[in-house]
C-alpha cells in the first residue's frame, strides 16, 4: 500500500483501505510471505496479526462515522 496516495480527504476510500489492510492481516497475505523470507524481522506473531487488524478496524470504525450520507 502506498501511503502517499493516501485518501485524506476521501474517508469512505480511506475506511475501505483500512478495511482491506485488517483483512490482509488476519489471512496472512501481509506481510507478504515472499516478503517475510528476505527480512524476518516482518514476521507477525497471531498477536501481533490481532493487534495490527484491530487498529486497522478502529481506524475503519472511526472513518464511518465521518463519511457524509
Amino acid at each position: 500500500m502506498n501511503f502517499s496516495n493516501w485518501p485524506h480527504d476521501r474517508p469512505r476510500r480511506a475506511r475501505k483501505n483500512w478495511e482491506n489492510i485488517a483483512d490482509e492481516v488476519r489471512s496472512g497475505r501481509m506481510p507478504m510471505p515472499k516478503y517475510v523470507r528476505l527480512h524476518s524481522e516482518a514476521r507477525l506473531t497471531p498477536d501481533d496479526r490481532e493487534s495490527l487488524a484491530q487498529w486497522a478496524d478502529e481506524e475503519a470504525k472511526r472513518l464511518k462515522a465521518l463519511e457524509k450520507d
